[in-house]
C-alpha cells in the first residue's frame, strides 16, 4: 500500500470510492446468493462461504486504503500490519474457490484466486510503481464480478416458485381469493378480493368473521346490494358489477380452514336480459324477412308475367301485323302466307326463337319484310357488343311491327352509329303517322323494359312522323 501515499489525492480519493462500491454490490451479491440457496446443501454453503470470503477481503480492501487516506492527510506513512490477516483471507478464497470447482467441475469459480493473491500477497519490491493501478484494476475486476453474479441469482429467483410468485400469480387472478383460520386471522388474500370487498363494504376487514357476518346481516355500502332472494352470497357492488361469494371449509396439515371465493358473474347475469332483447330483435327480423319475401314472390309473380305477356307480344305481334298487312294489300296467295304466317307464330310459341347472331336475326327479318313488300333499310355498322345489339335487334323488330301495324309503312329507316361515349340508333318510316299525342302500348313498355337492363335510354319523337331514338352509355355498370 506504501505505493498509494506518492499517488495525487484524486488517484486515492478514486480507489476509496471504488472499493468502497464494490463493497456495497458485493453485500447485495451475498444477500441474493442467500435467497437462491435456501435450501443449503453442500453446494449451495461453500457459494455463500465463498462470497462471504471475497467479501471479507473488499471490507479488508476498505480499512486499507482508508488507512493510508488517513496517514497521507497528516502527512505520514502509517506502519503496515503483518501478513496474517491477507493470508487467512486468501486461503478461505482458495479453499471455496477450489472446493467448488472441484464438486462443481466448473474452474470459473477459481478465476478469483489470482486477482485476490495479487492484491493480499504481491511482494512490495514487484509492486514497486504500479501496486496502485492493479489495486484499481482488481477493484474493478470483483466489482464486474458482483454485478454479473447479482444478475445471475436475479433470474434465479424470478424462475423459481417462492412465496412471493405465488402471492403474484395469485393477485392476477380474476377471482377473489380469502382464507382464514378459525379464529378469523386472514392467512392469505389477494388483491381482487381486498377491492371486491373495498366496494361492497365500504371498509377494510382483518377478521374474515366480521366481514362474512356484515354480509350475511346485509351490513353494506350505501351503493351495494344483495340480489338474491335464495341463501345464495349474490351482490351487486357500488360499480354496478355482480359478484357471486362462497363458502368452503378445508384440511391443510391436520388444520382447519375455511375459503372464501369471489368471482364476476356480471355477463352471467346480464345474459338472460341480453337474449330476451335478441329474441325480440329476432321475431321484428323474421317478420319483416317474411314481408320481404312475400314482396319478393310478388315481384317475381309481376316479373314473370310480364316476360310472358312481352314474349306473346314478340311473337304474335310481329306476326298479326304481318296478317294484317296480307289482308290488306296481298295477292292472290295471300290465304296461303296468313296460314303460313299463323302456323309459324304458333310454333315459334312452342319452340322459342334459337338464333342468337343479330345478323342472323335482321337478315331473315329483312326477308320476311321483303315477302309482304315492306323494305327494311338499315344504315351503319353493327356493335360488337353482342348483348346490346341483341337488345337493339328486339328494338328494331318491335318498331318494325309498330311501323306496319299502326302506320301502315313500306319502308323503315334504321341508323346504327357508334360514338366515343356511347352506342346510338334511330328507327323511322315512311308511314302514315300525324303527329300529335299517342298511347304508349305494350310494344314501347317492353322496349323499356329491355334497354333498361343495359342502361339504355328510349326517346320517342313525334313532331315528324314516329321516330325512336335509344341510346346506351359505354361506362355502364353492366359492362
Amino acid at each position: 500500500m506504501f505505493d498509494f501515499y506518492v499517488q495525487p489525492e484524486w488517484v486515492r480519493v478514486m480507489a476509496s470510492m471504488l472499493v468502497a462500491v464494490c463493497t456495497i454490490v458485493q453485500t447485495v451479491s451475498v444477500v441474493y446468493t442467500f435467497n437462491v440457496n435456501i435450501k443449503k446443501d453442500a453446494m449451495q454453503k461453500l457459494q455463500i462461504g465463498n462470497e462471504l470470503a471475497v467479501l471479507a477481503m473488499l471490507f479488508y480492501m476498505v480499512y486499507m486504503i482508508a488507512k493510508v487516506q488517513l496517514g497521507a492527510s497528516d502527512g505520514m506513512i502509517l506502519p503496515q500490519e503483518k501478513g496474517y490477516i491477507q493470508v487467512m483471507i486468501l486461503a478461505m478464497i482458495c479453499f471455496f474457490g477450489a472446493a467448488l470447482s472441484i464438486f462443481g467441475r466448473n474452474i470459473v469459480h477459481i478465476t478469483g484466486v489470482l486477482p485476490a493473491s495479487i492484491l493480499l500477497l504481491l511482494p512490495k519490491e514487484a509492486a514497486a510503481g504500479i501496486y496502485a493501478y492493479l489495486y484499481l484494476a482488481v477493484t474493478i475486476y470483483f466489482l464486474f464480478r458482483s454485478v454479473c453474479l447479482i444478475y445471475k441469482n436475479d433470474k434465479i429467483i424470478k424462475a423459481k416458485l417462492s412465496a412471493y410468485s405465488v402471492k403474484y400469480a395469485i393477485d392476477a387472478l380474476d377471482a377473489g381469493i380469502l382464507f382464514y383460520d378459525p379464529s378469523g386471522y386472514i392467512t392469505l388474500m389477494n388483491t381482487t378480493m381486498q377491492n371486491m370487498i373495498q366496494k361492497l363494504c365500504g371498509k377494510k376487514y382483518y377478521n374474515a368473521h366480521t366481514f362474512y357476518e356484515d354480509i350475511t346481516a346485509l351490513r353494506l355500502s350505501d351503493k351495494s346490494e344483495k340480489i338474491s332472494e335464495d341463501e345464495k352470497l349474490l351482490f351487486r357492488l357500488s360499480d354496478g358489477s355482480i359478484w357471486l361469494i362462497t363458502q368452503s371449509e378445508l384440511k391443510i396439515n391436520n388444520k382447519s380452514y375455511t375459503q372464501l371465493l369471489a368471482f364476476d358473474v356480471s355477463r352471467e347475469w346480464e345474459l338472460p336480459e341480453k337474449l330476451v332483447i335478441q329474441k325480440e330483435r329476432l321475431s321484428i327480423q323474421s317478420d319483416e324477412l317474411k314481408a320481404m319475401l312475400s314482396e319478393i314472390r310478388e315481384i317475381c309473380i309481376r316479373e314473370e308475367t310480364f316476360k310472358l305477356r312481352n314474349r306473346l307480344h314478340d311473337c304474335l305481334g310481329h306476326n298479326l301485323a304481318l296478317m294484317l298487312r296480307e289482308l290488306r294489300e296481298g295477292g292472290d296467295e295471300r290465304y296461303t302466307n296468313i296460314a303460313s304466317l299463323a302456323e309459324g307464330a304458333i310454333k315459334e310459341l312452342d319452340h322459342p326463337f334459337k338464333v342468337k347472331d343479330a345478323s342472323q336475326r335482321l337478315n331473315a327479318l329483312i326477308a320476311a319484310m321483303n315477302k309482304i313488300g315492306v323494305e327494311l333499310l338499315i344504315e351503319g355498322e353493327l356493335i360488337a357488343d353482342e348483348k346490346i345489339m341483341g337488345i337493339f335487334t328486339d328494338v328494331i323488330i318491335e318498331g318494325t311491327t309498330n311501323a306496319i301495324r299502326h302506320g301502315f309503312a313500306d319502308k323503315v329507316f334504321v341508323i346504327i352509329r357508334e360514338t366515343k361515349n356511347e352506342y346510338c340508333m334511330k328507327i323511322s318510316d315512311n308511314g302514315n303517322f300525324s303527329g300529335g299525342d299517342y298511347k304508349e302500348g305494350g310494344g314501347i313498355t317492353a322496349m323499356r323494359y329491355k334497354l333498361s337492363a343495359i342502361g339504355g335510354v328510349i326517346k320517342i319523337q313525334t313532331t315528324q312522323g314516329f321516330v325512336i331514338e335509344i341510346s346506351v352509355a359505354k361506362d355502364r355498370e353492366d359492362a
